[in-house]
């Protein structure tokens, strides 16, 4: 989003969120969760609202769990321990093939983010070594496995992984499964939980006519009402942005007829976001190479994480030297 509205490409929307004739009460902007709304706001205006959210999860098969005597694991350690339990044929883990959302969990819960909301780099810190680490770890002793191809999902829903690691959104694929299966929140570390939110947020491109904004955030108004993300939300099995709808009796029942959907619930008490900044496209594409140096090459990680910390500052270093200049004009 920072760089669609340093390009000119969108506009915010402050004056119908709060003026407009279908402006949010206070109690409504409360009710939404603090977290989704992090990622919403560059320079002091919302230019995008969110609305498809989901975070990252366990998925575990309860056959393979009870075949080799394994049980949910409580701590990210624990991967470690089970895979001698395991033949050599049985994945224990699959991993979509960007760690990025594994990495920053890590982190956070051993005490940083690769990138904190100040915009300050932390990624040679000893929390974010210790995050990449572990990965590398994990890897290097075929605890966790990464797809040929983008997501590990279907490995697990073939029946050939015990876990898979990823989105809360995924849960609407794995139906078809022909096995018992389940969720859970990914595990502690170091006596931490920490999860990482994705999906979507809605945004208004400035090429739309008076008429049509008007009429598009009142659609969007609708969509992030109760009712709205209330359907929604048990249409789609995305989480529920309002924490009324959280909390409602029909979202409880939808839970208690899918109980695999809990786990994203729990784990909003503990999830965050990467904060968005001008620049983080190409931050996320550098982390994820190099993370996957880390775990499929075995490359020095310390050093690995100082080539990203110093690629990283220079990104930051432009936002603020752009920012410095419109504040002089």
């Amino acid at each position: 989003m920072p760089s669609y509205v340093n390009d000119k490409l969108l506009v915010p929307f402050d004056e119908d969120m709060f003026d407009g004739k279908h402006r949010l009460s206070t109690s409504d902007f409360n009710d939404i969760y603090p977290e989704f709304l992090k990622n919403t706001k560059y320079d002091n205006k919302y230019y995008s609202i969110p609305f498809s959210k989901s975070v990252q999860i366990l998925y575990y098969n309860k056959h393979l769990l009870n075949k080799y005597h394994l049980s949910v694991p409580h701590d990210w350690h624990d991967f470690q321990k089970m895979r001698h339990k395991l033949p050599h044929n049985v994945v224990l883990v699959s991993c979509n093939k960007s760690l990025a959302p594994e990495y920053t969990a890590l982190s956070k819960a051993a005490g940083t983010y690769p990138v904190n909301a100040a915009l300050k780099a932390n990624i040679t810190d000893q929390a974010s070594y210790e995050a990449a680490n572990t990965l590398a770890t994990l890897a290097k002793q075929k605890a966790i496995t990464l797809p040929k191809g983008n997501y590990g999902d279907q490995l697990f829903k073939d029946g050939k992984a015990v876990f898979y690691i990823g989105s809360s959104t995924v849960i609407a694929n794995m139906r078809g499964a022909h096995f018992k299966w389940s969720t859970a929140p990914l595990p502690m570390f170091h006596n931490h939980q920490a999860t990482t939110i994705g999906g979507n947020n809605i945004v208004m491109f400035n090429s739309a006519t008076p008429q049509q904004r008007q009429g598009a955030w009142a659609f969007i108004s609708y969509l992030i009402s109760e009712r709205g993300n209330l359907q929604w939300t048990q249409a789609t099995g995305y989480l529920p942005i309002r924490k009324s709808v959280a909390a409602s009796k029909p979202y409880h029942n939808f839970l208690q007829q899918y109980p695999y959907y809990q786990a994203g619930i729990t784990s909003l008490q503990f999830a965050s976001q990467t904060p968005a900044f001008n620049g983080y496209e190409t931050f996320y594409q550098l982390e994820k190479q190099m993370l996957q140096k880390i775990v499929t090459k075995h490359v020095d990680i310390r050093q690995q994480l100082q080539i990203l910390q110093n690629k990283t500052i220079n990104i930051l270093k432009k936002i603020i030297h752009n920012k410095n200049n419109r504040d002089v004009n």
